[in-house]
């Protein structure tokens, strides 16, 4: 079972008000707790953010790897924020989820917004893992789901040594 902390969230108040503020030290507090209580991911929402996405992503990313040494589930729909989460995220620690898009239109740009973040990370976790992210695979819905899901039997297969030797499959 793998357990994602999800207090970081624009929709909490105190969370939107540091955002804004380019407060680090609510975000960090949250991000402590729930590595504490067992989180193996930590989740940064930041929402849509259209104004200032990449920004705000990298610079929440940051703030967070800054005192939690865990991978992040990186939360927006903002696709140019989502790059700039994946860029900024380090992996030393496991590679991030990217937990939402947008099909919103126009949907070729978004989808090809979205190949690329997905190609970012492709290129950021093929040191520790190149079966996870399988560039031959090509970039279709149900590709992406497996590749998330050989990514984290990758990770537990790293981890404990003992999961099924799925992770170089197809």
């Amino acid at each position: 079972m793998i357990i994602i902390g999800e207090k970081i969230s624009v929709i909490a108040k105190k969370v939107r008000e540091a955002l804004m503020k380019y407060d680090p030290k609510p975000l960090q507090e949250l991000a402590v707790a729930q590595a504490k209580a067992g989180a193996h991911y930590i989740d940064v929402s930041i929402g849509p953010a259209e104004d200032n996405g990449p920004k705000l992503m990298d610079w929440a990313v940051k703030a967070v790897q800054e005192v939690v040494h865990k991978p992040l589930c990186l939360d927006t729909t903002n696709i140019k924020a989502m790059e700039a989460g994946v860029k900024a995220h380090n992996n030393q620690w496991g590679a991030p989820i990217v937990n939402s898009t947008s099909n919103e239109p126009p949907l070729r740009s978004a989808r090809a917004a979205f190949r690329r973040t997905l190609k970012t990370a492709a290129s950021s976790r093929r040191k520790s893992c190149p079966a996870a992210w399988n560039t031959a695979c090509p970039w279709r819905t149900s590709s992406l789901i497996r590749l998330f899901f050989r990514s984290v039997l990758c990770r537990t297969r790293d981890d404990r040594r003992s999961a099924p030797s799925k992770c170089s499959g197809r």
